[in-house]
């Protein structure tokens, strides 16, 4: 016996054993599948067609509803000046009461620190922007108080919050 040789058969023998061993295993499998496919096929691809056509209109639902949400898809927010390089923090405040903030010793009212700073708060309303502002509380006031006032000035301004004035 040579090498070639296995049971007495060569090797190119057993590959061709194999080959027709599965074609006789997959040929009659694949001829049930084809006349199944022929006999079924007709009701079947006017399924298909109104599966496809209902399809494709759920799709252009879809689509609609997608490009109608792209417009909510920027932030509410909007960037502060020194993202875009227009300023830095506009002032430092300290809360004093609920409705008294100081800048640099002086005291105002929401209505009037918003009067003092009007160029600079239309100049950030053009361009797109929020003003910061440092916040500190002072020795004596209240939490509502704070709270109170806190909230009003962030309707307005970005806020960085620095705790106690001391």
């Amino acid at each position: 016996m040579n090498r070639t040789d296995i049971v007495g058969l060569t090797l190119a023998e057993i590959a061709l054993v194999l080959l027709f061993s599965f074609l006789a295993l997959f040929v009659p499998a694949y001829a049930r599948l084809n006349h199944k496919l022929k006999r079924s096929g007709a009701t079947d691809v006017v399924r298909l067609q109104a599966d496809l056509k209902n399809a494709t209109a759920a799709n252009a639902i879809l689509k609609a509803e997608i490009e109608k949400s792209h417009r909510n898809l920027r932030s509410a927010a909007m960037p502060t000046c020194a993202e875009l390089d227009k300023a830095d923090w506009l002032f430092t405040v300290v809360i004093r009461g609920s409705d008294v903030y100081e800048v640099n010793g002086n005291k105002y009212s929401i209505s009037m620190l918003l009067q003092t700073y009007t160029r600079e708060l239309s100049e950030a309303n053009k361009d797109g922007c929020r003003h910061r502002v440092k916040v500190y509380y002072g020795k004596d006031v209240s939490l509502p108080e704070y709270d109170y006032a806190l909230r009003r000035i962030e309707q307005y301004f970005y806020d960085l919050k620095l705790g106690s004035e001391t």
